[in-house]
């Protein structure tokens, strides 16, 4: 093959391997508020173009059409006026719902009234539309299905409208995890981390390793991860406290810096001082590696924390099963129900 036969052949296979797929959707994800690629869970059939029927199948709670978690996508066209109706069994969940719209919708959502579980209960709102030159706004929220299961009742309930007077498509999906790129935190690597090494230090459900890590882990590899950073104990901690490094830092600074510093302390009088490493991926964060940190020697980890204790409250406290009395501990604000 001569030169300039192997230079069209390099410029074509470049083309093809760096352009953006042909069919490609554009989204403005609202959680962390980041433009994306839509996936065929949030891609709505009218996204590409095509004139489609408003849907009135399920325009009420009697004609409601159920979901259920890892099924196929559904569809549906609606205009100002109408309303589209969701049943999820709560022996489906925890699990997220994915919508993906064309246009602005209100979504609605909600488990069975108490005494009348076939009939919804209070709804929980939020307002949604396309930003930022996007052709879809895409949103995914945790399914209220895992209240239904706290609250004992078998089923939940979603309701869509929209005050648009063009007819909006949308796309609607029932997960039990979300795509590995959206998996992370949208807060900063500040948040990762803390949810990360509290996740670890509570013994939390795997899932809270791998939405701070992209990493699936086993029982076994979690409990060997949490031997190596906090080391052996006969004796279980009941609740952790955060303490900061230099607290005359501005924690927005440090909040945002891809190394964290935190440190632990324990109702058994116990402490930790780890460097946590993050990294921003799909325009998440995620955790790639945690240690102990190697410049605080015992006696100064020990020393903060007494700071932190003779200061009366100007730490953060972290709570057990079985510490009922104290609040979660946490580096950012506790985020309402995954919306």
């Amino acid at each position: 093959m001569n030169k300039w036969m192997l230079n069209v052949v390099m410029a074509v296979t470049l083309t093809f391997f760096l352009s953006p797929p042909a069919r490609a959707v554009t989204a403005w994800w609202l959680e962390p508020g980041i433009l994306v690629e839509a996936d065929e869970a949030v891609t709505p059939a009218g996204a590409t173009g095509q004139t489609l029927a408003v849907t009135t199948a399920n325009n009420s709670l009697a004609t409601a059409k159920a979901l259920s978690v890892g099924g196929a996508p559904v569809d549906g066209v609606i205009v100002a006026g109408m309303k589209s109706w969701y049943l999820l069994a709560a022996e489906d969940g925890p699990g997220y719902i994915r919508i993906g719209s064309t246009g602005p919708l209100l979504i609605e959502d909600a488990i069975g009234a108490a005494g009348n579980d076939s009939a919804p209960g209070p709804w929980s709102r939020k307002s949604v539309a396309p930003q930022n030159g996007a052709k879809l706004i895409e949103t995914s929220m945790i399914s209220i299905t895992d209240l239904a299961r706290i609250r004992k009742v078998p089923r939940g309930f979603v309701r869509l409208s929209t005050e648009s007077t063009t007819p909006v498509a949308y796309r609607i999906s029932f997960v039990s995890e979300l795509p590995e790129s959206r998996v992370g935190s949208a807060y900063g690597p500040g948040s990762a981390a803390s949810q990360y090494i509290l996740a670890l230090a509570n013994g939390g459900p795997l899932n809270d390793l791998y939405r701070t890590t992209r990493v699936r882990y086993t029982k076994d590899q979690a409990m060997a991860l949490r031997e190596r950073l906090f080391g052996k104990s006969a004796t279980a901690s009941q609740f952790f406290r955060v303490h900061d490094k230099d607290p005359s830092v501005d924690p927005n600074l440090t909040e945002s810096m891809p190394v964290q510093h935190i440190i632990l302390s324990d109702d058994q009088s116990r402490h930790w001082a780890f460097v946590i490493r993050c990294e921003q991926r799909d325009g998440l964060w995620v955790v790639a590696d945690a240690g102990r940190d190697p410049d605080l020697s015992d006696a100064e980890v020990a020393a903060i924390v007494r700071r932190d204790r003779e200061a009366g409250g100007n730490f953060r406290t972290g709570e057990g099963a079985s510490q009922q009395n104290q609040h979660p501990a946490s580096k950012t604000p506790a985020k309402p129900r995954g919306k």
